[in-house]
């Protein structure tokens, strides 16, 4: 890379006022003392009457940066209560003309009496606590941009997946050299996280799972790759260390699951790993699922997550070869769920009682004509058609005495 095009990048990258110093460029061992920077914040100052009005315009131009409230009371001798509104100095530009708005209607406070000062001007040090991962980043990997616009894909950070407490990245080569940086970076910044992994191969052993190297974790040795995490406000509880889980999946298990019918599917899980889908289904659907896994640590999962979920009666586990499964569970399972759709009649007395019910009558087995079945409205639900002979009691809704013909 050439020095002209490395000066090009750190203009456009310096021009901002709210970012990391150069210093950190390049950076590979983390040192969080070199994201120390001092920076002049502009501020105006609002009664406190009146800071919902000006706090709503102003807001889009606030000063946002982690760990530091834009809106903190003001020291004045006056006794009327007011709050100092710090502004991002980047958008100077922006707010400028909003600001002489707000101070030719009133809306701003004089800094002091003797003079006609609106905007103020307050020395602050902006430290590492203050920036999120994403501007850390930028600002180290950006000295290897050789575009402008920040667009290169070899020295982006591609997003990652959070599984539980535990982040999992898939670097590409070019950042590698940055990996323990980078993980402990997301530890430092990322919600609930205790572990970072990144992926060290492609997934083709028999189990489905990868090789992975740990780039930042806790200090607590409690910490492991046991996790528990959620999907569709289910709980799942697995070692992200021997199994496959893809939260990327979750959308596409989502519209399968939505298209399915509680009261005639079935579901027949190949490949179920931990149970993702067909745990979910059980749950949230009430479908009958056999569910395989040929990963015997899949499969110990799986019937944990079956037991966390309280849906044993729902879902059957095998620990098998996906071709044997379907051979001989999915085929069994299929033959008797047909044998049970095929169309004949519950047992007559069933029907006549329903009928009976229904009329408010009883039918007897002497009255019937016939019974026939009219169609399949679903697998599981059939029309038939009754024909009886009414007889006095059911014509007049009455019981009459056998001796009597009135």
């Amino acid at each position: 890379m050439s020095n002209s095009t490395m000066t090009t990048t750190t203009t456009t990258t310096m021009g901002k006022i709210i970012w990391p110093p150069d210093s950190v460029r390049g950076m590979r061992d983390l040192n969080r003392d070199l994201f120390r920077r001092i920076v002049r914040i502009p501020f105006v100052v609002t009664d406190i009457n009146n800071i919902d009005t000006v706090g709503q315009l102003l807001r889009p131009y606030f000063l946002k940066i982690n760990q530091f409230k834009p809106i903190q009371e003001y020291e004045s001798s006056s006794s009327n209560e007011k709050r100092k509104i710090f502004l991002n100095p980047d958008h100077s530009e922006l707010f400028e003309s909003l600001i002489s708005d707000l101070i030719e209607h009133q809306f701003l406070c004089r800094l002091t009496k003797t003079t006609e000062e609106f905007i103020g001007h307050e020395e602050i040090e902006l430290k590492y606590e203050h920036f999120n991962h994403l501007t850390i980043f930028r600002s180290i990997f950006d000295h290897n941009n050789e575009s402008s616009d920040n667009s290169n894909p070899d020295f982006s950070l591609s997003g990652f997946s959070t599984i539980g407490h535990i982040i999992h990245l898939n670097l590409r080569e070019n950042l590698l050299p940055y990996k323990k940086l980078i993980g402990q970076v997301l530890l430092d910044k990322i919600k609930g996280c205790r572990l970072v992994v990144n992926k060290i191969d492609i997934i083709d052993t028999k189990y489905r799972n990868f090789a992975m190297e740990t780039l930042a974790s806790d200090d607590d040795p409690s910490v492991t790759t046991v996790v528990d995490t959620t999907e569709c406000n289910v709980r799942f509880r697995f070692d992200f260390a021997d199994v496959y889980w893809n939260p990327r999946l979750s959308h596409e298990r989502t519209l399968i699951l939505k298209k399915l019918n509680r009261e005639i599917d079935h579901v027949y899980d190949v490949f179920a790993g931990v149970g993702p889908f067909a745990v979910t289904a059980a749950k949230l659907r009430k479908c009958q699922c056999l569910a395989n896994d040929l990963n015997p640590a899949s499969y110990r999962w799986l019937k944990e997550n079956v037991q966390l979920n309280k849906v044993e009666h729902l879902v059957r586990c095998f620990n098998q070869d996906g071709r044997e499964f379907i051979r001989n569970q999915v085929k069994e399972d299929l033959i008797k769920q047909i044998q049970s759709f095929d169309g004949k009649a519950e047992d007559s007395d069933q029907l006549w009682k329903l009928a009976s019910e229904n009329l408010g009558h009883t039918i007897s087995s002497d009255n019937i004509e016939e019974l026939h079945e009219v169609r399949k409205v679903a697998p599981n639900k059939l029309m038939y058609r009754l024909s009886f002979r009414i007889d006095k009691n059911i014509l007049y809704g009455r019981t009459f005495n056998n001796d009597s013909d009135d």
